[in-house]
């Protein structure tokens, strides 16, 4: 009984936030090749195809792979920008949840997780903020001082045998090499702010989905439907 002409400016919405994380896309890769939005548009969708069939979010690897065949970039190089998109979308939904919580009373809401997991609040708060925010300063420390980085990592891999730490740091080389356009903080700031598109197309896309199904009748608003929608959005994600 749901309403399906929804579904035609939801598709809309989210094909618009997909174009937005392939110009997002083109901007981390352009250190290493500068390639068209047209020629990305595809690799990022069949990517996102890729995740939908595979477990694991494999769909990653095959992005990084096909990128790599088709564009003539390293695909190591090419799945750490893709480990940098994954970090700052996390980073984005962390920050939608902040903003949504200064309005909006989510006490209950996290009372409720704690009961279903079994798990305090605080610890669960660290757990799905904490590994995001570390990751995202390695990954700085690793754009910002590729040397230092370079000499520690290298260190590490002299405990390896030679053949394998070698193999090791040459990936590890082109990981870093991939990272390049977390340098700067114009270039960091950039990236974040472009993030933030991408999310409210696809929370547009839940509240059209909600539309779909009667679900604003559950609300007081259309506008407290659109704050539930930016909350389910960023805790599904």
């Amino acid at each position: 009984q749901a309403n399906y002409i929804y579904l035609i400016p939801g598709l809309a919405l989210y094909l618009m936030s997909v174009l937005i994380r392939t110009r997002r896309w083109q901007t981390l890769l352009a250190h290493m090749r500068v390639v068209s939005v047209l020629r990305l548009y595809p690799v990022v969708v069949i990517g996102y195809m890729a995740n939908n069939l595979l477990p694991m979010r494999l769909g990653e690897l095959v992005r990084s792979y096909y990128v790599g065949e088709r564009e003539g970039i390293s695909k190591t190089a090419a799945l750490a920008t893709i480990i940098v998109e994954r970090v700052l979308d996390a980073l984005t939904l962390l920050v939608f949840i902040v903003a949504l919580a200064i309005f909006v009373p989510l006490g209950g809401l996290v009372e409720g997780f704690q009961e279903q997991l079994g798990v305090a609040w605080p610890l669960l708060v660290a757990i799905v903020t904490v590994p995001f925010i570390g990751l995202f300063g390695a990954l700085l420390l690793l754009a910002r001082y590729p040397n230092q980085s370079g000499r520690f990592i290298q260190r590490i891999l002299r405990l390896l045998p030679t053949g394998l730490g070698h193999f090791i740091w040459t990936l590890v080389d082109l990981f870093i090499h991939g990272l390049a356009s977390l340098k700067t903080t114009r270039s960091l700031v950039g990236l974040l702010l472009v993030s933030g598109p991408v999310w409210i197309l696809e929370a547009g896309l839940f509240f059209m989905i909600g539309l779909s199904f009667g679900l604003h009748h559950v609300f007081d608003s259309l506008a407290a439907m659109a704050v539930a929608m930016v909350l389910v959005t960023a805790i599904a994600n």
